[in-house]
């Protein structure tokens, strides 16, 4: 199923009546590559965060990616609660994952109220966190059941007392549909991006595309076909056609495929300790009591509200951030609010105060900018506030070079306007793709301003990873565009395919109601 969490999101405010979270005290975790948020006690708040930074540092040596900005997790009461922050309408999901150029968060529960083996927090946690390193450091399509398979299969990681990390043990909450009589065959599997599951398939594309994968990974069959077919793929865009020139005839894959099912001896893969090199470096604190306060509201809004949503939730919020006028995460997290409530003037006062408390608030500078921004494309290319809006975005470049968003709004106020961006606001546009590789709509942004350089290659790869997405319900506008290639590099004429496609993307004129990656476990 295709998750869609700010429309699911729309639910929160009715059902949620935003008291304040937890039972306990609310802490927060940071290392190298996670921010955990828990109401839990310290001690095991570090475990949690340590396991993280262990599954991390084997994914990288893995997969081979590079460093990344850290992703903000937060561990939820239970299932229950996890659903909530969905909306409360979608009642099948365990944990959902979600990142864009502002970041990448988390949510997965603390606990469960019933047991099914290999179906916990952890492996709920690491199936998403799996996708966000799935996402990351490539410029290469990756099928639907493979990014699911993967998925799956490292999240069953076990964690060793010595240290080390081993990989490939099955799911068997996925046994009944692994092991069941109806199957996808691979043919199936391979049309599924773009003849997508049915609602009874949905469990094929985890259970079936880990066995898939694991059989090409993991059984010393068929060495090196994965990234084969992969490399195929997307020379063709065609997964039948690629399949069957990598894998030969599919029916006898397929053979292959439901023997090494039904024989049940899967390999598996152990990394030591010196191999992955997991940080051990995690600080805590407690949050403060405004933050505490604060959080439910804040975590409906940093997952995206709706016009309809933003009013209310800003509305809910605002009397317990006046409480805090001296905390300047509470206020951030307010001018967020406001802003997407379109109360320019309260967000723009709730950024004021939470700079003079913290003068580099990165954030702040972000909702000043932000505010200005629309202000002038509102007046009409009022040249005092665009100067205004960019003077905030490189302000908060300044404090934080390695942050996408600021690189992106820059870029956005130049065609917001209908200017053309200049080659620096490009470059960082250029830099953005590369801190955010999980967002599709920087993706596509990129991808439109290297056509207008005449760098069609450049721009296919660039835009590649957005071309097939894991929750995908078949073809999107970034695949459209990746197959006009096929057909012409004309990059003029590729740029009118885009323009129809509208992937050139801009916060200022059009803001996307739901264009980052999003997955549920």
């Amino acid at each position: 199923m295709k998750a869609n969490l700010i429309q699911a999101l729309a639910a929160v405010l009715a059902a949620c009546s935003f008291a304040a979270p937890g039972h306990a005290e609310w802490r927060e975790a940071s290392s190298p590559h996670f921010t955990v948020l828990g109401d839990m006690s310290e001690s095991e708040l570090r475990e949690r965060t340590l396991q993280l930074e262990r599954y991390d540092a084997t994914l990288r040596y893995l997969l081979g990616v590079r460093e990344t900005a850290p992703v903000t997790v937060y561990v939820l009461d239970g299932l229950g609660a996890v659903q909530q922050a969905a909306g409360g309408r979608i009642r099948t999901i365990a944990g959902f994952y979600r990142a864009d150029a502002q970041g990448a968060n988390a949510v997965v529960p603390e606990k469960l109220n019933f047991y099914v083996e290999d179906f916990n927090p952890r492996v709920i946690l690491f199936h998403e966190y799996a996708h966000h390193m799935l996402l990351s450091n490539t410029e290469a399509f990756m099928p639907g059941w493979a990014q699911e398979g993967l998925a799956e299969m490292f999240a069953t990681a076990k964690l060793n007392a010595d240290g080390s990390v081993t990989i490939g043990d099955k799911n068997d909450s996925r046994g009944s549909t692994m092991f069941g009589a109806h199957r996808w065959s691979v043919q199936r599997m391979l049309e599924s991006d773009f003849d997508p599951p049915t609602r009874d398939e949905v469990g094929e594309k985890y259970a079936r595309g880990w066995a898939m994968v694991h059989y090409l990974w993991m059984s010393g069959e068929r060495r090196g076909q994965y990234l084969d077919f992969i490399t195929e793929l997307n020379r063709t865009v065609d997964p039948v056609a690629s399949g069957r020139k990598v894998f030969g005839d599919l029916d006898r894959l397929e053979r292959e495929l439901n023997h090494y099912v039904s024989v049940h001896r899967f390999n598996l893969s152990t990394f030591s300790a010196a191999q992955i090199a997991a940080s051990s470096d995690v600080a805590i604190r407690a949050l403060s009591q405004g933050e505490a306060d604060m959080l439910a509201y804040r975590l409906v809004s940093t997952l995206g509200v709706t016009q309809e949503t933003a009013g209310p939730l800003a509305e809910r919020a605002r009397p317990v951030a006046a409480r805090y006028p001296d905390n300047a995460r509470v206020q951030t997290w307010l001018a967020e609010m406001e802003y997407d409530a379109k109360n320019y003037d309260a967000a723009s006062a709730a950024a004021d105060r939470a700079l003079a408390v913290e003068p580099n608030n990165l954030f702040a500078m972000i909702y000043k900018g932000r505010v200005a921004m629309s202000r002038a494309v509102a007046a009409g290319d009022d040249a005092a506030l665009l100067q205004d809006a960019r003077g905030w975005f490189r302000r908060a470049n300044r404090a934080n070079p390695n942050h996408a968003l600021p690189f992106v709004l820059n870029y956005d106020s130049f065609g917001a306007v209908g200017e053309m961006p200049p080659a620096n606001a490009v470059m960082g546009l250029y830099r953005a793709a590369v801190l955010v590789p999980q967002d599709p709509l920087v993706r596509m942004r990129a991808a439109v301003a290297l056509l207008r350089e005449g760098q069609v290659g450049r721009a296919r790869s660039v835009l590649a990873p957005a071309a097939f997405v894991a929750e995908g319900t078949g073809e999107n506008n970034a695949l459209k565009l990746i197959k006009e290639m096929e057909t012409t590099s004309d990059p003029a004429m590729l740029l009118a395919k885009a323009a129809e496609l509208k992937l050139d993307i801009n916060e200022f004129t059009a803001p996307p109601e739901d264009g980052a990656s999003a997955d549920e476990g």
